[in-house]
């Protein structure tokens, strides 16, 4: 019953049964005056012999046939028309025998043969068509019926209680599909046939007495044993068809409950076992139907051996009638046509009401289904709302309680259970398994209603509120949970259908639902229940709950069957929840873990509440029960042992979980600073005592994990308040930028890259080499993430390295999921603020390689910052002097996801540059427009099909400089495709972005525009300041990408991040002075490598005797500069190195596999 505002003062609230005080708030609501009482709205429990009778299924049919009695009419209609057409053909026959023997020769009042025959001719065919209409209305109106009636069963089977759907699924399914599928015969065929025969009997009797009487008579003698006979047989057939209907609901349960224990039947090999014993339910099906058979050949048997005796009565005695002239030849040919009609249609109505006593047996489970009334009924009581005065929060408290299981009424479950849980903490319940947890959570949700006691909420019974309202409030997830196929959006949303993108974003976020991002499609991503792993489908139960923003939120046992790695990772997002003190939280819990983190902790043991408090008091307790509960359980992880021993492992567990932040000195590094540990993402981090946990936030790349930190703010204080004076260890960095100062107060986030694992090695330890060195080099710049400091536990032994950055809300891919509203102006200053960073990054002849929304990180106040240079590699316009100075690195095609991949890159990974990058930044400016990716390829050849199908086939010119042979060949092969206009794409975007989106997707990259070029396009005019958009003063140089060796590549990590270290750390006069100092020194070092480069290049250019006239240096020579390199060089030569890249093969060789697999028309 929902109670509102009321705006009406005579309007009186009549609940069932209840009278109940209201009073009025001061804004005109009624509310209760008095918590809610339960004697004057709950109806008393029925016992089994007060229990609602089903009324007899054949009234339950009728009624159920009278929603379609409009149907049911026409094709009674149609039947009468063809029955009549059909009894007049042995009437006609007879007067055609009469009419050639000449016994009447006006058998057909004088009308000629001819006449004669196409009047019967044009009848038949008129009941042809309404037998056809008969047949066709009444099949439609026993499928529309037996459709209502399986959406009523099935609508009914999910209002039932908990207790309902214990005793298995199997019988319901049998009901919906099997019993229905009879019932579906019984009202479409066997109905119609059995009408039909019904007419053809009364009227086909009708006609023998018309003729002779005395032969009718004769032929009726045989049907009262008949009649007889049928009744009895559809009362045995009637029980046979429901035994037979209850035993295959038994192997149907038994087939479902084993076929979702698939793994587990498969593990024990009891695949044979588990044949047998459904063999066995089956043959019990079997003899049922043997039974059924046999009853069906006596009676058949009989029926059909009567009926010949009356023909063969009916042929003697018709004869004898014949010679005393009192019947003419054709009367008795007319009279047995008519008889063998009439038998014809008693046989049908002796199957009709076989199949009717069939289909009643199996309508009564389908009606049973669709009457069942469940214990606890929706929508009975009080809307909670309207109660509370629209406040949802408050206080659950068990009261007295005890319970006990309907399928088990002898084990008693609770007794005399009393705790309460306050509005907005978190309690956990603890106890061994049996002790009645997961029933204090179906009492909660009312699943089932307590034998005694009572639960209640801010003081009312939690009985007196509808099942509806109640649940409403209540967040749950289970300890299995349930994925359902569809999109992960769906399956968040599922409950709260009007929840927005952004709030199951959010929702998603706060779950730890971290993975999603790295999905193809997000939360548009379709999944099914065995898509994703325990974690991930623990990790969506709990965004599931979230979202519905719950007063309440039930945890049972959620990380319990996780391994180690998806348990940390729900265990986080559990303690997000719990800190949240709006919410009110219920754990069902055993792991130390779990319990630790709950203000309050309910220990059951036998159905009653052992013990109760806090974690520190209860552990604290030597003989108390918690404490001994905790120790089994690590007696038992450790294989067991004495009491004393676990007692002390116990002992031993709990400091480590009450002083995980306990400091723990290391080598070198872990002596300038004390340190402090803390798990995240089932790893260790070991920081150093400035840092403070704040949350995790995802996985990096390449195995690393990033955590959220507050960085040094309290000690920061402390120091202020000291005059500056640093504690020792902790030297400030001093850039003379006030807001670099600034940002240290702030969160950064730390991203422990592991650099030197068993597999890949190398090739890892070169990414973060080189990822460290370019953020060094361009931690300047704005719109590049800043370094703010490196981190190496022990330099003499370290497998990985902490890197402190600046903290940044979210990226770009997130908003563009997020379905925020976005403006024109919104994507110019995200394209702006890449471009800018672009050029910084290009003018250092570094190409990043990476670019997408996902590794464009944004703020609150839209400030944007490029990151992840894992892939990032040099470029030299010169490929004369890239060749010599040796620094280009390894060219791969690995560059970026494929949707953001230049199409040159696909067809050939050795000729490309920094316009590769701006490919990138048209494809993230077709996503801000479109809210999707542009190009969403499955593949190499799927990919470039997708960027011909928009951008057209390419010039014979652009193939020829950028594909491979084979590529070219490929494209060539296709048919011609126009290119598609981007106003076409999209109608809505300004003309300015969709001008400079044409010139940034040009698929010939010599014609693609600079970063310079669009930085000065008309489109970024608003937000274009030359003076805002510096270029990096000195290019980057790879030559630290010739050390292959991991130790080689372990000293240069060891040397950057003290080379770092100490100049973020050193006092800002001295800094500077040492800057200057190495300025000059570099610049000397610069000038003197210009000299020897030129006099390098003198002699290269003499000893080649081609070198004058050629406008880049050959092959060979190219190659002797090093040969372990591959050379890039610009697009204007179409000079190209064949040599292939040991990290990756050419992309060209992967395109011609799939083109030889793979057949597109």
């Amino acid at each position: 019953m929902l109670l509102r505002s009321f705006c009406t003062k005579n309007l009186v609230l009549k609940p069932t049964r209840c009278t109940v005080p209201f009073t009025l708030s001061n804004n005109g609501n009624r509310i209760l005056s008095r918590p809610l009482s339960l004697s004057s709205i709950l109806p008393l429990r029925r016992s089994p012999n007060n229990a609602p009778k089903i009324r007899m299924p054949t009234a339950k049919l009728i009624d159920v046939i009278k929603t379609e009695q409009s149907t049911f009419s026409k094709g009674v209609i149609f039947l009468a028309i063809s029955s009549s057409v059909s009894l007049i053909i042995p009437a006609s026959i007879g007067s055609l025998i009469d009419l050639f023997s000449g016994a009447k020769p006006d058998a057909f009042f004088g009308y000629s043969l001819t006449s004669v025959t196409c009047a019967l001719g044009g009848l038949f065919a008129v009941g042809a068509a309404a037998n056809a209409g008969r047949a066709m209305l009444f099949r439609l109106a026993g499928q529309r019926i037996v459709n209502r009636l399986r959406v009523d069963a099935y609508s009914n089977a999910l209002k039932q209680d908990v207790e309902f759907a214990d005793k298995g699924s199997g019988e319901t399914l049998s009901r919906l599909t099997s019993d229905s599928t009879i019932l579906t015969d019984c009202v479409t065929q066997s109905l119609s046939d059995g009408l039909r025969a019904s007419v053809f009997s009364v009227f086909g009797l009708c006609a023998m007495f018309f003729i002779s009487s005395k032969l009718t008579t004769v032929m009726l003698t045989i049907v009262p044993p008949i009649a007889i006979g049928a009744v009895f047989y559809g009362r045995y057939l009637k029980r046979l068809s429901t035994a037979s209907q209850d035993a295959l609901a038994d192997a149907s349960n038994l087939a479902n409950e084993r076929l979702s224990a698939f793994r587990t039947i498969t593990a024990s090999n009891t695949q044979d076992g588990e044949a047998k014993r459904f063999s066995r339910k089956i043959d019990t099906v079997l003899q049922l139907g043997r039974r059924e058979a046999i009853a069906s050949g006596v009676f058949f048997g009989s029926t059909g051996f009567s009926g010949n005796l009356s023909i063969l009565a009916l042929l003697a005695y018709g004869g004898h009638l014949v010679g005393l002239g009192e019947i003419t030849i054709g009367n008795l040919s007319s009279l047995l046509l008519y008889s063998a009609y009439v038998g014809s249609s008693l046989s049908s109505l002796t199957s009709f009401y076989s199949s009717m006593m069939r289909g009643l047996g199996a309508g009564e489970r389908v009606f049973a289904l669709i009457e069942r009334k469940p214990q606890i009924k929706l929508g009975e009581g009080y809307d909670l709302a309207s109660v509370l005065g629209g406040k949802s929060s408050g206080t659950v408290r068990f009261e007295r309680c005890a319970f006990t299981y309907p399928t088990r009424p002898d084990a008693t479950i609770l007794r005399d259970v009393s705790f309460d849980v306050p509005q907005g903490q978190s309690v956990a319940i603890a106890g061994p398994s049996g002790a009645g947890k997961t029933s204090i959570i179906a009492l909660l949700l009312r699943y089932y209603d307590t034998n005694g006691g009572r639960v209640t909420y801010n003081g009312h019974d939690i009985r007196a509120f509808t099942p509806e309202s109640w649940r409403e409030i209540i967040g749950v997830v289970d300890q299995r949970p349930v994925l359902f196929a569809g999109t992960i959006e769906e399956n968040i949303k599922y409950g709260t259908e009007n929840a927005s993108s952004f709030d199951v974003y959010n929702a998603a976020m706060q779950a730890n639902c971290e993975f999603v991002k790295q999905l193809p499609q997000g939360f548009h991503t379709t999944v099914t229940p065995s898509s994703l792993s325990g974690g991930q489908v623990q990790r969506i139960a709990i965004a599931r709950a979230l979202i519905k923003r719950p007063a309440l939120l039930v945890l049972d046992e959620a990380s319990s069957a996780l391994d180690a790695q998806s348990e940390a990772q729900v265990n986080e997002a559990i303690r997000r929840i719990l800190n949240q003190s709006q919410t009110t939280v219920i754990v069902i819990a055993h792991r130390l873990s779990s319990l630790r983190s709950a203000q309050k902790i309910v220990c059951l043991e036998d159905g009653v509440v052992s013990e109760s408090g806090s974690f520190e008091e209860l552990t604290k307790s030597g003989g108390g029960r918690f404490r001994r509960l905790m120790a089994e359980q690590l007696s038992s992880a450790a294989g067991g042992a004495g009491e004393l021993q676990y007692s002390r492992k116990f002992d031993a567990s709990i400091e480590k979980i009450l002083h995980l932040a306990q400091p723990r000195r290391g080598s070198i590094m872990s002596q300038l600073q004390p340190r402090k540990q803390f798990q995240a993402f089932n790893t260790t981090y070991s920081v150093q005592e400035g840092y403070s946990l704040h949350k995790e936030l995802g996985q990096g790349a390449y195995g690393g994990w990033i955590v959220d930190l507050w960085q040094y703010s309290q000690v920061l204080q402390a120091a202020s308040s000291r005059g500056g004076t640093m504690p020792a260890g902790q030297n400030w960095p001093s850039r003379s930028s006030e807001v670099f100062s600034q940002k240290w107060a702030k969160r950064i986030h730390a991203y422990k890259a592991h650099t030197l694992t068993q597999t890949h090695q190398t090739i890892l330890t070169k990414r973060a080499l080189r990822e460290i060195k370019l953020l060094d080099h361009f931690r300047a710049h704005k719109n590049i993430t800043c370094l703010y400091d490196m981190d190496i536990v022990d330099y003499s032994n370290f497998n990985e390295i902490y890197l402190y950055e600046e903290l940044m809300e979210a990226d770009l891919h997130a908003i563009i999921r997020s379905g925020q509203a976005l403006t024109d102006q919104h994507y110019q200053s995200f394209v702006y603020q890449t471009l800018c960073g672009l050029k910084y990054i290009h003018s250092a002849d570094v190409i990043h390689r990476d670019l997408k929304p996902g590794n464009l990180l944004v703020n609150a106040d839209c400030e944007l910052k490029i990151c992840d240079f894992g892939l990032a590699r040099g470029y030299q316009s010169d490929p004369l002097r890239a060749g010599l100075a040796g620094s280009a690195g390894f060219m791969t095609e690995y560059v970026a996801t494929r949707w953001y991949r230049a199409p040159e890159i696909m067809l050939s990974f050795a000729n490309y540059s920094t316009s590769i990058d701006i490919w990138s930044v048209g494809c993230i400016l077709a996503e801000l427009l479109g809210g999707r990716p542009i190009f969403k390829g499955r593949d190499y050849v799927d990919q470039l099909n997708q960027i011909l199908h928009v951008l057209g086939t390419p010039s014979e010119e652009t193939l020829r400089r950028v594909g491979s042979p084979r590529a070219v060949e490929y494209i060539r092969s296709l048919p011609i495709k126009p290119r598609i206009p981007f106003e076409r794409i999209y109608p809505k975007a300004n003309p300015l972005a969709l001008d400079l989106l044409s010139k940034m997707l040009t698929f010939d990259p010599a014609k693609r525009i600079t970063c310079e070029e669009a930085l000065k396009h008309p489109y970024l005019a608003v937000w274009h300041d030359p003076s805002d958009e510096p270029s990096c003063r000195e290019r980057f140089d790879f030559g630290f990408e010739v050390e292959d060796s991991p130790e080689g590549m372990r000293n240069l990590i060891v040397d950057e991040v003290k080379s770092f270290r100490k100049k973020v750390r050193t006092p800002l006069g001295v800094q500077q002075q040492q800057e200057q100092q190495e300025r000059e020194k570099m610049e000397m070092e610069m000038e003197r490598e210009r000299e020897e480069r030129e006099r390098e290049r003198e002699k290269q250019m003499n000893d080649s005797a081609t070198a004058h006239s050629l406008p880049v240096p050959s092959r060979e020579e190219l190659q002797l500069a090093d040969d372990t390199q591959s050379l890039t060089c610009n697009y204007t030569t179409g000079e190209r190195s064949d040599q292939g890249s040991y990290v990756l093969d050419d992309p060209s060789v992967e395109l011609e596999r799939e083109l030889a697999s793979t057949r597109i028309e």
